[in-house]
């Protein structure tokens, strides 16, 4: 059964979001990334709430900075040093590390793209590679942003959640 998410949920998953940020850090190595010898994962930080936290809830929503994900060519004019495979690897990660968390609804940030609508291109995209894991059909939201290139988004369940409504507090 579908949970409904209006304006008052969406607040209420902004604050889990915010939270989430504080509580479920894993540091590993320098810069906080990242790094071992299962998951090649070295260029993500581990930025959301797990799956074995949640235990017996009924919508899991987790968080994770994709860490200046976007097109490869706009990743490759921010971050100079990151090349095609180690984009690909960042990629394959994310999508990994969100299939094994189980997430219903997951809060997205650092969303590289130049505009709202090419953001919505990238995590549409990023929701097409983690439905094509998980068998599930996500829905990519974006939102508007002060920050010409870096832009925040929910990626939803489609099976588990439904979006009501929605309200910025966009400037």
């Amino acid at each position: 059964m579908k949970k409904k998410i209006n304006s008052k949920w969406l607040g209420i998953v902004i604050v889990l979001f915010i939270l989430s940020q504080f509580f479920y850090f894993d540091y590993f190595k320098s810069n906080n990334f990242v790094s071992d010898e299962s998951d090649n994962s070295y260029l993500l930080p581990k930025v959301f709430a797990k799956n074995e936290i949640a235990f017996n809830s009924e919508l899991l929503i987790c968080s994770q900075n994709l860490a200046n994900y976007g097109q490869f060519p706009d990743v490759k004019n921010r971050v100079k040093w990151m090349n095609y495979t180690q984009y690909k690897e960042k990629e394959a990660a994310l999508v990994r590390r969100l299939s094994i968390a189980k997430c219903d609804v997951i809060a997205v940030q650092e969303i590289l793209a130049p505009s709202k609508n090419k953001a919505q291109e990238v995590l549409a995209g990023l929701a097409r590679l983690l439905g094509n894991v998980t068998k599930r059909e996500y829905e990519a939201i974006v939102g508007e942003s002060n920050d010409s290139f870096l832009r925040t988004g929910f990626l939803i369940a489609k099976d588990s959640a439904e979006i009501l409504g929605t309200h910025s507090f966009y400037k």
